[in-house]
């Protein structure tokens, strides 16, 4: 377990990627971002585009 500093609002959901190795955050200033659990950066840009918080992250089962 760590942290994970972010430069967005607050963080309102979080989801493991299958694999272990992704975390996906999902946060109050319409922003999901991918994060490599092992150096802890950000992986990619954020996804953006959603019109309102987003209040809930997950990965497919297929790991999608």
């Amino acid at each position: 377990m760590g942290v994970v500093l972010t430069d967005t609002d607050s963080v309102v959901a979080v989801d493991f990627h299958p694999d272990g190795h992704v975390l996906a955050t999902a946060s109050s200033d319409e922003r999901v971002r991918l994060w490599d659990v092992t150096t802890r950066q950000p992986v990619g840009a954020p996804l953006t585009g959603h019109t309102g918080p987003v209040l809930a992250v997950a990965f497919s089962p297929a790991a999608r």
